[in-house]
Parts: C-alpha cells; sequence; structure tokens
C-alpha cells in the first residue's frame, strides 16, 4: 500500500512573492510581476532551468528563484502535514494525486515556458 504524504507550503512568510486580491485571482506571484510561482514549478518539471525561467519571465531575477528555492526547502523541513484548499502543494513522483488545483492562469498558457516553432 503507497501513502501520499503532501507538503503544504506557507508562501505567506516568502519575501520574494505577493498576493494581491485585485490581481492574478489573488494567487501567489513573484514581488513586482504578474508571475505566478506556480509557472516557476511547472517550468522546472518541463526541464528549464533557472536561466531560462528569469529571461522567458521578465521582473523575476535568479535572486527572486533562489528564495522561492530556500523557502521551499525550510519548509520541507519543518515537516509534512495535510494541505488546506487553495495552497500549492507538491507530490511524489508516481503518486496518481493532482499536484496543484487547476486555475484559470494555467488554461491561458501564459504560466509556461514559450514554445519555438
Amino acid at each position: 500500500m503507497h501513502i501520499t504524504r503532501w507538503a503544504v507550503i506557507d508562501w505567506s512568510s516568502c519575501p520574494a512573492l505577493e498576493r494581491d486580491p485585485q490581481r492574478m485571482s489573488n494567487m501567489w506571484v513573484f514581488r513586482g510581476t504578474r508571475v505566478p510561482v506556480e509557472s516557476l514549478f511547472q517550468n522546472l518539471e518541463d526541464g528549464a532551468n533557472v536561466t531560462d525561467f528569469v529571461q522567458w519571465f521578465p521582473g523575476v531575477t535568479a535572486e527572486n528563484v533562489r528564495t522561492v528555492l530556500k523557502h521551499v526547502a525550510r519548509s520541507l523541513q519543518v515537516g509534512v502535514r495535510a494541505p488546506p484548499l487553495g495552497l500549492l502543494t507538491l507530490r511524489p513522483r508516481g503518486s496518481e494525486t493532482p499536484t496543484r488545483p487547476q486555475a484559470s492562469v494555467w488554461r491561458s498558457g501564459s504560466t509556461r515556458r514559450p514554445r519555438s516553432s
């Protein structure tokens, strides 16, 4: 029997991110931009590296990305608990549970890296 463990990330204490109910449907975005933090993880999962990501998303710096990744690492060291709705959750590979809730910004395709023709 495989037991899935979830790690809930509390983005409110990450200085590289912000959220505003008036922008981006209150999603967590990189401070000063409209780039959702989920876009970082989507692109890293697709094989992008940090240099690519900051080139594709103006306004996001490598330091912002490092801060977010350090925040995630610290959060994972603190412990694992059941995820409340609305927070980004990470799961082990192979789990059948979705990694993140669907959001309208994903349907627009604006958070994935540009595809070359």
